[in-house]
């Protein structure tokens, strides 16, 4: 069954209100709600909107070639800040695995002084015998 120019509106315009959608696509608003009910109890109505969704949904998203395009051209433009086109160059690195030898490079080092309990007690050992 072909779709006519009244469906195809509802399903373009359709947002979740049945009735709203229905009046948007030209049906009468006294039979907006029944026309709406009707609609979405057609299966190729039903099915219009779920592949209307899926390809919003997907357009929406960006997949990890496009995210690592992106990351890829702000990294080798010179236009951008130094400080950005790093950080784009280490999202890169992190998205491509190159950070997996087991170093998190997140983690500070703490490069303060160490002082170890028997040293310590050597020290002051050694200073009583000298008094």
């Amino acid at each position: 069954m072909a779709l006519t120019a009244r469906q195809k509106k509802f399903i373009e315009v359709f947002d979740g209100n049945a009735t709203q959608s229905a009046i948007k696509a030209g049906y009468s608003p006294v039979g907006a709600h029944t026309a709406g009910y009707r609609l979405l109890q057609t299966t190729e109505v039903v099915r219009a909107i779920a592949e209307r969704d899926k390809y919003r949904i997907n357009n929406q998203i960006a997949e990890r070639d496009e995210r690592m395009k992106f990351l890829t051209e702000v990294m080798r433009d010179p236009s951008y800040d130094m400080v950005h086109r790093l950080k784009a160059s280490e999202l890169l690195s992190k998205m491509s695995g190159d950070f997996s030898s087991g170093i998190d490079l997140d983690v500070e080092a703490n490069l303060g002084v160490v002082i170890l309990p028997d040293v310590v007690e050597r020290q002051d050992t050694e200073k009583a015998s000298k008094i």
